[in-house]
């Protein structure tokens, strides 16, 4: 064995002990525990094809544990995966055994093993029975990484004042939490906003799919068309949508919800669109209400000049959704739609 070698080999088990010490959910034991998809992990490797007979040394599991022990540090190499697995397997692993089980199924492998992660971490059970209705329930998110500047030319990212870019990436995802996999995940420039990739979920949504999404997805568009395909759909409402009432009446949000303090109620969305819905409307706490306002006027956007009708609505939740009466209440979407948030937070950490 080369001096290097064998040098490079000392450093990663010595680097192996001190991340197993400082994070100790990443101790064999503990990781595996922590992952509790033992059986799920062999389902999932054949289903995507990174695993098509009994792998003779490099187990899927112990190659995802050395791709989390090495990224909190740098960007792991195929020398320094291999010298990590040869500690985690006992015996000897090449780069050149790595270079082979590293592709497009392996990719497949990790979206699917996140998915998994994420939806444990979202702790559904409280809310499972309210997807017995819908085949699928599609959760449709971004998050935005930043990037070295030398990326700059390839994700453009945002500017600051001197013009300075940044280089910055916007990975998309869509997740079937239902099912608990992953159905679709792109990295674009963080130009490409949420709206203009809001059609990616109609490649994916069939009869009976429920598409949760933020409102920065909100096309009256696009929603038409996943209420043609047969599925449902829940979002906040996006102020200055006007409503109308069956007879073609307009309906004004503000003066019903100052009236009778809540909504819930058939109307139709869009001067153009009349897409049918439902909307909703629940009270929020006074303190939650003014945080909102506050944070509205705060806005970086200078362009945006919130009326007193707008900062009026900011008191109340308001939805929209194709999802009959008789499948959720009213709190009961409210709670549904609490999920997009957990996931933000999940997705985002």
């Amino acid at each position: 064995m080369r001096y290097s070698y064998r040098c490079n080999i000392l450093y990663i088990h010595s680097r192996c002990k001190e991340v197993f010490m400082d994070r100790p959910e990443l101790h064999h034991e503990a990781f595996d525990r922590e992952l509790a998809l033992l059986r799920a992990e062999e389902r999932i490797g054949i289903e995507v094809g990174f695993i098509r007979r009994r792998p003779r040394k490099i187990e899927p599991l112990q190659l995802l544990k050395a791709f989390c022990m090495l990224l909190p540090g740098s960007c792991p190499s195929l020398r320094a995966l291999a010298t990590v697995l040869s500690v985690l397997c006992s015996e000897a692993v090449s780069k050149q055994a790595v270079a082979k089980r590293i592709g497009r199924p392996w990719v497949e492998f990790l979206k699917q093993m996140l998915a998994l992660l994420l939806c444990k971490q979202l702790e559904l059970k409280p809310v499972e029975g309210l997807f017995a209705a819908f085949e699928r329930v599609l959760l449709h998110d971004s998050s935005v990484l930043p990037l070295p500047s030398v990326m700059a030319p390839y994700y453009k990212g945002s500017r600051d004042r001197t013009g300075r870019a940044y280089a910055q990436a916007k990975v998309q995802a869509i997740l079937d939490i239902k099912n608990r996999s992953y159905l679709h995940c792109a990295v674009t420039d963080f130009t490409c906003n949420d709206q203009r990739a809001a059609a990616d979920v109609l490649t994916f949504v069939g009869p009976g799919d429920l598409v949760i999404r933020d409102l920065g997805y909100f096309v009256l568009g696009i929603l038409a068309r996943i209420a043609d395909a047969g599925a449902f759909f829940v979002s906040r409402y996006r102020h200055g949508c006007l409503l109308f009432d069956p007879n073609g009446i307009p309906v004004d949000l503000v003066e019903i919800l100052n009236k009778e303090g809540h909504l819930d109620r058939r109307v139709c969305i869009g001067k153009a669109e009349r897409l049918p819905v439902r909307i909703v409307a629940i009270p929020l706490p006074p303190s939650l209400a003014q945080k909102r306002r506050r944070l509205l006027r705060q806005n970086r956007d200078h362009r945006l000049n919130p009326g007193k009708r707008h900062l009026r609505l900011l008191g109340w939740a308001i939805f929209v959704t194709n999802v009959t009466e008789d499948i959720w209440s009213a709190c009961e979407i409210r709670e549904i739609y609490r999920l997009r948030w957990r996931i933000e937070i999940v997705f985002k950490a």
